[in-house]
C-alpha cells in the first residue's frame, strides 16, 4: 500500500514594512526583477540525465500492435503497472495520469504506457473500459500478454506481482522516461499529479 504524504499550510501574517522591503528587492538594479530559480524535476526519486537507462520491453498493446521502448525513443512517457479489473488503487492511478494529460493540453507530449499485472484478466475490452472510466483519452498503450512475457518486464522495473484470493497484489509505481530513453523520475502510487506535471514540462523544455 502507498500513502500520500500531506502537508498543512498555515497563514503567516507579515508586517507591511517587510512586504514593502521584499517588493523593492525584486526591482533592484534599475527595476529589473530578480530571476526565479529554474523549475526542477519532482518525485520520490530523481535521476540525472544519462545515468539510468529505462529497461527495455516489447509487448502488444490493446490494439494488437507491438509497442517497444525503442519505438518510444523520442517521446516522453510514463510507465506504470495496473490491473484493469482492480477497483481500489489502480483506478486512482488512472485518474491521476489522466488529469496530468488534461493539464498538458490537447497537444500533450506525455504518452502513458501501462503494463498489465493481470495476464489472465486484462483484455482489450477490459482495458478500454478502464481507461474510458479513468478519463484518459490522450496517447496511451496498455501492454498485455502471457505471464511469461510480462514477468521479465515486471522484474526489470522492480514490480512484485502476487495473485491473492480474488485480487492481485502488486508494487505500485510510476516511472517517467525522457525522450532519450533515460529514467528521470520514480514515484509511488497514489502520486502527486502536480509534481508529475511539472516534471513533464521540465523535460519538454530541456529537449
Amino acid at each position: 500500500m502507498n500513502r500520500i504524504v500531506g502537508w498543512r499550510s498555515g497563514l503567516v501574517l507579515i508586517p507591511l514594512m517587510l512586504v514593502l522591503f521584499g517588493a523593492s528587492a525584486l526591482y533592484a538594479r534599475g527595476g529589473q526583477r530578480q530571476s526565479e530559480p529554474p523549475a526542477r524535476l519532482q518525485g520520490t526519486d530523481i535521476f540525472p540525465d544519462g545515468v539510468h537507462r529505462a529497461p527495455s520491453f516489447a509487448l502488444r498493446d490493446q490494439n494488437g500492435r507491438i509497442v517497444s521502448s525503442g519505438a518510444l525513443r523520442g517521446h516522453i512517457y510514463a510507465i506504470t503497472f495496473l490491473d484493469s479489473r482492480c477497483r481500489q488503487e489502480c483506478p486512482v492511478a488512472g485518474r491521476e495520469l489522466a488529469s496530468v494529460q488534461r493539464a498538458l493540453g490537447p497537444h500533450s507530449p506525455l504518452t502513458v504506457v501501462v503494463v498489465s499485472v493481470d495476464p489472465a484478466g486484462d483484455t482489450p475490452t477490459s482495458v478500454r473500459r478502464f481507461m474510458r472510466e479513468s478519463g484518459l483519452s490522450g496517447s496511451w498503450h496498455w501492454l498485455i500478454g502471457t505471464r511469461s512475457r510480462l514477468l521479465p518486464v515486471w522484474n526489470a522495473y522492480g514490480i512484485d506481482v502476487q495473485p491473492v484470493r480474488g485480487d492481485i497484489s502488486h508494487t505500485a509505481a510510476v516511472y517517467l522516461i525522457d525522450r532519450k530513453g533515460w529514467m528521470r523520475v520514480a514515484d509511488g502510487v497514489p502520486l502527486l499529479p502536480h509534481q508529475l506535471l511539472q516534471s513533464v514540462r521540465v523535460l519538454q523544455r530541456s529537449d
